[in-house]
């Protein structure tokens, strides 16, 4: 008993140091510019980069800098082409995210995907997202190459989600680090 009493001790002390050697200098939260801002992580929580249609955010992997990122448009249940087939209907909402990729040196190791994305329900739950009918939009120009070095790329990614007022969770799944960094793009 007197042993963690002492090792009780011996934290909060530890924290009453490290409090008073804290700098006056810095920032509030909330005087960061949208694009800079991050949310924080409470315990068992992970931290992710809200960004918005027409914000670039940098995406990285364990190497750095990977690529630069742009949400162009969102469109929700987007019209379907039957030029290559009848679509298979959607398990909840379609959702068509058109990206902008411009490459560091070091580009993301596989092209960006579904599997890339992840769905956080209005209510807090973080869920998989289905694999679409990827022929409902076959029309229009997708991410189908492992990106090269310093390039450009545009292309359409079709996700199937169970609610339109969730938000996007992008992360990297090659990024090697666990956990990827997370950016959460709010669908509406």
């Amino acid at each position: 008993m007197k042993r963690a009493g002492g090792a009780s001790l011996l934290a909060v002390t530890a924290a009453m140091v490290l409090t008073s050697c804290s700098s006056d200098n810095s920032e509030s939260a909330g005087s960061q510019p949208a694009s800079d801002a991050t949310a924080t992580a409470g315990a068992g929580e992970t931290a992710y980069t809200e960004v918005a249609v027409g914000q670039p955010f940098q995406i990285s992997n364990e190497e750095g800098p990977t690529a630069t990122v742009t949400v162009v448009d969102i469109e929700i249940d987007p019209t379907c082409t039957t030029a290559y087939g009848t679509p298979t209907p959607p398990q909840g909402t379609n959702v068509a995210l058109l990206l902008d990729v411009q490459t560091t040196a070091n580009p993301p190791i596989k092209y960006i995907s579904d599997a890339w994305f992840d769905e956080l329900t209005p209510d807090g739950y973080t869920k998989s997202i289905p694999s679409p009918s990827e022929t409902c939009i076959a029309d229009r120009e997708h991410f189908t190459s492992d990106p090269a070095p310093n390039s450009k790329y545009r292309g359409w990614i079709l996700l199937d989600v169970s609610n339109p007022g969730s938000s996007l969770l992008m992360s990297d799944i090659w990024d090697g680090r666990t956990p990827p960094a997370t950016y959460r793009i709010p669908i509406s």
